[in-house]
């Protein structure tokens, strides 16, 4: 049997909104259907590894349905900004 790893899912780089949607009551593919795009789609934009990344129509209807409030999209939304420092600091 595998050992349990502690702690991992607070690796995946949007681990805080996908947190918020269950919080709010949420599956995966009920926000996937409210944008108008696939579960996989989303799953790789949770994950990090989708190259498009997330649009202004998105996180606007993301934060709408998940009421997050305007002073907290950049921890949801921009989490590796927000690790190193916040303002002026972007990664990549």
């Amino acid at each position: 049997m595998a050992a349990l790893v502690h702690g991992t899912f607070n690796q995946i780089p949007f681990w805080r909104l996908r947190a918020r949607f269950r919080a709010c009551g949420y599956y995966d593919g009920e926000v996937a259907d409210a944008l108008g795009i696939s579960k996989n789609t989303l799953s790789a934009r949770l994950r990090g590894v989708s190259a498009g990344g997330w649009t202004e129509k998105e996180i606007c209807m993301i934060c709408r349905m998940m009421e997050i409030p305007q002073e907290e999209i950049g921890s949801y939304f921009f989490p590796s900004v927000q690790a190193h420092g916040g303002e002026g600091e972007c990664v990549g």
